[in-house]
């Protein structure tokens, strides 16, 4: 997440930042920006003796629920790991546990990363690539693994 443009936009319009934590819902990035903009002119301009201007608030109005909509719509959209594969998944992790235990770091490398192509949505499964990475002696592949994770943690939060 690019935390400066959802700076701007939790300061333009609070708690629109948010849109930003789910791929899908980039299109409704520059409705909120717009309709943000366009209710602050409205808002500004509307005095005594400019109402023309008031459509424009309207309008501001109408692309804010367009971008609510959006986000939506792409939120029931995003991809969530299923519990249909659990019976899948769960002997591989006592797969690499025991291989890892026993001191057979390849076996534990290639069952984490048979669990990694199955569960790749879970953050446990790639830090445990990491650890079994990381007492092979690659450090820097392992910290990778790990940055890998730590992005999938902060956007289940």
């Amino acid at each position: 997440m690019n935390r400066h443009l959802a700076l701007v936009l939790n300061s333009v319009l609070p708690g629109s930042g948010l849109l930003l934590r789910h791929p899908g819902v980039w299109p409704a990035v520059p409705a909120v920006l717009g309709a943000a903009g366009l209710s602050l002119i409205a808002v500004a301009l509307t005095s005594p003796g400019t109402a023309a201007i008031i459509p424009v608030g309207w309008c501001g109005l109408g692309l804010w629920i367009a971008a609510v909509l959006v986000a939506t719509i792409a939120w029931m959209l995003v991809e969530r790991p299923s519990s249909r594969d659990l019976s899948a998944i769960q002997p591989l992790f006592r797969e690499v546990a025991k291989a890892y235990l026993s001191g057979d770091l390849a076996a534990a490398e290639q069952a984490a990363r048979r669990l990694v192509a199955l569960a790749g949505t879970e953050a446990g499964a790639w830090r445990l690539l990491a650890l079994v990475t990381r007492a092979q002696g690659r450090t820097d592949q392992a910290a990778k693994l790990d940055r890998r994770a730590a992005r999938l943690e902060l956007a289940r939060i």
